[in-house]
């Protein structure tokens, strides 16, 4: 498969900080929504085409943020995002779902995965969830005050 030469330049995010996305799935759509939304803001991004392959990418490179499509075959996502929760930095996954509802974003979180969003949204929805996620992780933590 042709990939554009964009794909291999690595983005910088204002002020230095460096984001990088780790999208796993088989589907090129999927792929190429989230590569626009990824230069939209300036990140870099990289793919894996199956859960092994994902894991000893996060070995050797770690991403502060994995997007893992839950139609991947051989691999149960719920497995995938417990696992990814074990990598030092603990990088926010998302799960690309064909539907979401109450009990699959109940899951997610339960898997210690970040958020689910549906495979259909467009490059604007996915922007807005991750530029949220990376935002919520570079926030400091204030302690809560008693209303």
């Amino acid at each position: 498969m042709w990939i554009p030469s964009i794909l291999k330049a690595s983005a910088r995010k204002p002020g230095g900080n460096r984001a990088g996305l780790l999208v796993v799935t088989r589907d090129d759509r999927l792929f190429y929504s989230l590569f626009a939304a990824s230069l939209d803001i300036g990140w870099s991004i990289r793919r894996a085409r199956t859960f092994e392959e994902a894991w000893k990418g996060l070995r050797s490179q770690p991403a502060p943020v994995v997007v893992y499509d839950e139609r991947l075959p051989r691999a149960d996502w719920r497995d995938a995002l417990r696992s990814f929760s074990s990598f030092p930095g603990r990088p926010l996954v998302f799960l690309a779902a064909p539907e979401v509802d109450e009990d699959i974003w109940r899951t997610v979180l339960h898997c210690h995965g970040y958020d689910a969003v549906k495979r259909s949204a467009g490059g604007n929805e996915w922007i807005r969830v991750l530029r949220f996620a990376w935002l919520s992780r570079k926030a400091p933590a204030y302690p809560s005050t008693p209303c």
